[in-house]
């Protein structure tokens, strides 16, 4: 005997479960979830006062420039010889560098900058981890201090000459004396220090550069390297004045909504997955039946007229085989919804018997073993 079960058609709308597919409650999660961000990002620009009170910022740029200004001699015609390039220690006769720096703020400040201009006699030993022996610091150009008010950029350009004759001999001399080998070099320096304040902005503005260039004492010829430090910098300052609730009500549903925003959000990724779960029950399940039971099944590409025909619902698709076997019809198969709803139905002269297999029906079995 075929279990025949009718769906009773005489409820209530109201006690009616409704239903809805799982493609729209996907839109619909989503949808929920870009409504209540927008309320949220609405009511806390409403509520909450951000103020950047002022941001200033600035660079330092650098050059230096050399010239190596020689003896008279019966082997070079010009008076000195540019930068990069090899010089012989005994035809030197001094050294002119050129220092230059430049600084430019997007606003005007008030600040005081100084530079002065050392010289260091350092001797190491030998090699790449010898140990200072001797090193000594001469002022080249004392301290120059400036302040200006209300001011966006300044320039420093300052030439030093320097004897290099006068400090090779001294190395020269330290090395006789005590019988030394040593490498020895002239680092010489030039220190800006710049010390400010804008207005609006609590925190000074402060600057230590230094530009640098080593000259090899020595030697019978010589390479000056430029070695630059903190020479092209980029500094921004900027100052946010303290968070403000202007309204009180309007904060109250920013918080409420950033609570709910964030529950949503979760339950919608747990949906996600539990969907996908689901379609993987679904379709291993749609696929036995359709693989096992081929020659009794005809796939239709949309519901038959049924309406006038009496509905007989069957609980599993085995009962739907036995009305089959009595019966003598083939089983009509529509795929409602991919991976989420199929229907099976067997048309008589004035009945109908139906099976639908639903990816949220398997999900509620799993459910209850899991609990029993």
């Amino acid at each position: 005997m075929v279990k025949k079960k009718e769906k009773l058609k005489k409820q209530s709308i109201l006690s009616r479960n409704i239903y809805v597919d799982t493609p729209y409650r996907v839109i619909l999660g989503l949808v929920a979830i870009i409504v209540i961000t927008l309320i949220n990002a609405l009511s806390f620009r409403g509520s909450v006062k951000l103020e950047t009170i002022n941001s200033l910022f600035y660079s330092e740029k650098s050059n230096l420039d050399y010239k190596v200004y020689l003896e008279e001699n019966d082997y070079f015609d010009e008076a000195y010889l540019g930068k990069d390039r090899q010089y012989i220690a005994s035809l030197i006769d001094y050294i002119s560098a050129d220092f230059r720096y430049d600084l430019n703020a997007s606003n005007t400040f008030n600040y005081n900058y100084k530079y002065w201009v050392t010289a260091t006699l350092i001797a190491k030993e030998k090699g790449e981890d010898g140990k200072t022996v001797y090193e000594k610091e001469f002022t080249l150009v004392e301290p120059k201090s400036f302040d200006l008010t209300n001011s966006n950029n300044f320039s420093i350009n300052e030439n030093v000459e320097i004897d290099y004759a006068y400090f090779n001999n001294i190395m020269n001399s330290f090395k006789k004396d005590y019988a030394l080998t040593l490498d020895s070099n002239l680092v010489v320096k030039m220190h800006v220090d710049l010390n400010g304040n804008a207005e609006h902005i609590k925190q000074d503005i402060v600057s230590n550069q230094v530009m640098e260039v080593s000259i090899p004492l020595s030697e019978q010829t010589i390479n000056i390297s430029m070695d630059y430090k903190d020479i092209n910098n980029y500094e921004v300052v900027e100052e946010i004045s303290n968070t403000e609730i202007i309204n009180k009500v309007l904060f109250g549903i920013f918080v409420i909504t950033t609570i709910l925003d964030v529950v949503i959000v979760i339950e919608y990724v747990r949906f996600l997955e539990k969907i996908k779960k689901r379609n993987s029950l679904y379709n291993k399940k749609l696929n036995r039946i359709l693989k096992e039971y081929d020659r009794a099944i005809v796939k239709t590409k949309k519901m038959p007229e049924i309406s006038d025909l009496k509905m007989i619902e069957v609980e599993s698709f085995e009962e739907l085989l036995d009305a089959r076997e009595n019966l003598e019809k083939p089983i009509l198969y529509i795929d409602v919804h991919p991976s989420q709803k199929a229907c099976f139905i067997i048309i008589n002269q004035k009945e109908v018997f139906k099976f639908v297999l639903k990816a949220s029906d398997l999900d509620n079995e799993q459910e209850k073993k899991k609990n029993k």
